[in-house]
């Protein structure tokens, strides 16, 4: 009869049932965060490369306090994809904005993304974030507080019967990460994430285009949304 030592017969399953510290070490998360006011958000959700985990923001809510309870719950993370409507210097998130005029109201829950993206990349998809003064002077004191290497476009992003493309023209820091969605996604998505808004008075809302200054004026029937405030 074979005689085992007691070592012997434990480390199968030490094998099996111990972490494996070195692979845990190098699992790095990749979020694409994708708000809900968008135009088919599922089909973003659903086209998005292997190994990303996708969650879509409540509409309804304000879209800077889900993110902070999203990125509390996660670690390693490696880059953030944030999809929304946005305009030169801000973005949509929810029933929210987050721009340079409401930055100062947000910069405590903000303050604390940089415990979870200092060094990991943001990439932000919304429309001409990055256009001119206003949007440099947003994504860097984004990168400011948070710490993340920063990427966006001063252009349409999406649909290029829109006017739209999927290239993010601007950084601040160094990006290395690729877009999430999948070049099938890309072709086939029929959305673009404006409009911008840059003014409202009583009933009107003057949504003005900065590429090809273009003001289109809406008489509303019902009180606007409060993200538009």
């Amino acid at each position: 009869m074979e005689k085992y030592s007691t070592l012997e017969k434990i480390k199968p399953l030490l094998a099996t049932n111990l972490p494996n510290k070195h692979t845990n070490m190098l699992e790095k998360t990749r979020l694409v965060l994708i708000d809900g006011n968008v135009d088919h958000p599922q089909q973003l959700k659903e086209g998005v490369a292997r190994g990303t985990s996708t969650i879509i923001l409540d509409p309804n809510q304000d879209g800077v306090e889900q993110i902070s309870k999203i990125l509390a719950t996660h670690t390693n993370i490696e880059s953030v994809h944030l999809v929304s409507h946005g305009w030169s210097g801000g973005l949509q998130l929810g029933n929210s904005e987050l721009s340079l005029d409401t930055f100062e109201q947000y910069l405590s829950q903000v303050g604390t993304w940089a415990k979870k993206l200092t060094g990991a990349s943001l990439l932000l998809y919304g429309c001409q974030v990055a256009l001119g003064e206003q949007g440099r002077r947003f994504l860097e004191r984004l990168r400011q507080v948070t710490g993340a290497n920063i990427a966006a476009s001063s252009d349409r992003v999406g649909n290029a019967l829109k006017g739209g493309n999927w290239h993010l023209d601007v950084s601040v820091g160094q990006i290395a990460e690729e877009l999430a969605f999948l070049p099938p996604t890309q072709q086939a998505y029929t959305g673009v994430f404006d409009p911008i808004i840059s003014m409202i008075a009583d009933e009107l809302v003057l949504v003005e285009d900065e590429l090809t200054q273009t003001t289109l004026t809406f008489t509303l029937s019902e009180p606007p949304p409060r993200w538009w405030y």
